[in-house]
């Protein structure tokens, strides 16, 4: 079979130092791959010949290695990255921060259910902590002898 892959490249008119004993299109620099090919270090080590101008400088959140070193996506958070919350082009719309791949409510004093889950502001589980009012208050589970009767989720307090 190498001998047949070799006669390819040699009759093909296409000369070629890439080692097939390391697998297709493996390099350690650029004078591996040959003219028009470039080599790009992969994360979990060696490298890989890529057709010139093919790979970009930086990677894209869009679920393509755009940067071509075997990572797809990388330093993009899907679990906080309020621009792409869940997948990749999935923005949080306003009033809400993307928490565990999730837009949730975080705008906390604007009488809007900004993350459409039935519940707004402090009646929102997602903002128990935060700030519920403009005097300060903050979103808290009030106790039952506080005459909350504890149903309705945290109120401002």
């Amino acid at each position: 079979m190498r001998t047949s892959w070799l006669a390819i490249l040699v009759t093909s008119g296409c000369v070629s130092s890439v080692n097939p004993d390391l697998g297709r299109f493996s390099c350690a620099s650029a004078d591996d791959c040959g003219g028009g090919w470039e080599c790009h270090a992969q994360v979990d080590g060696g490298g890989r010949c890529f057709k010139a101008g093919t790979c970009q400088a930086v990677e894209v959140c869009n679920g393509v290695d755009d940067t071509c070193n075997g990572a797809i996506d990388e330093g993009f958070d899907l679990k906080t990255d309020s621009l792409n919350c869940g997948a990749c082009g999935h923005p949080c719309g306003a009033g809400t921060a993307c928490e565990a791949s999730v837009c949730r409510e975080s705008q906390c004093d604007d009488g809007v259910d900004n993350d459409s889950n039935g519940s707004m502001d402090c009646a929102d589980d997602a903002c128990l902590g935060r700030t519920c009012a403009s005097d300060g208050g903050v979103c808290a589970f009030r106790a039952l002898d506080g005459g909350f009767d504890g149903g309705d989720g945290p109120r401002c307090r």
